[in-house]
């Protein structure tokens, strides 16, 4: 009576003479390095990790890809956000990756000046626009978080900075 092979005994016979290139590796390596980051980075957003442990995983698994700290600043920095609290992700670029924040802080003051300094316009020109129609009065506060044009702003100003942190 004839053998039955299993999926597995013949995936493995016929592959036994396969070889993965030198480029097939590197790209496998590569995916799986941001893996890793991407990994860290949310784990310690959700705070399943310390910084701490992500320095003593970074360190064991950076001999192992060369690339690391390339891939976990471009996945740290893509989870900055200039309306949120960025202190975890700033020490992490600092303490695991050696980077000087200094120009990141930078950034996030400049968004919040620029932010500000339109609000108070933008909130100025709506005041205006109601005045115009004929709406007044000592406790009118127009709620420029419902008009479309600063939302539009906002989402210009915020596209720009996340353009010149990906930049760093």
């Amino acid at each position: 009576m004839a053998k039955i092979k299993s999926t597995l005994d013949l995936v493995m016979e016929r592959t036994k003479n396969l070889a993965m290139s030198r480029e097939d590796r590197e790209a496998l390596q590569r995916k799986e390095g941001e893996d890793k980051a991407r990994g860290w980075a949310q784990m310690l957003l959700d705070q399943k990790i310390t910084l701490d442990e992500l320095m003593k995983d970074f360190t064991v698994e950076s001999s192992r890809y060369g690339a690391l700290a390339d891939i976990l600043h471009v996945e740290l920095t893509r989870h900055i956000d200039p309306d949120a609290d960025n202190s975890i992700i700033l020490k992490a670029l600092t303490e695991v990756i050696g980077l000087e924040v200094k120009p990141f802080t930078d950034f996030i003051n400049d968004y919040h000046a620029r932010y500000e300094l339109y609000r108070q316009e933008h909130q100025g020109r709506l005041l205006s626009e109601l005045k115009a129609r004929g709406v007044s009065g000592t406790a009118l506060v127009p709620n420029i978080d419902h008009d479309e044009v600063w939302q539009g702003f906002v989402k210009g100003l915020k596209d720009r900075f996340r353009q010149k942190i990906q930049a760093l």
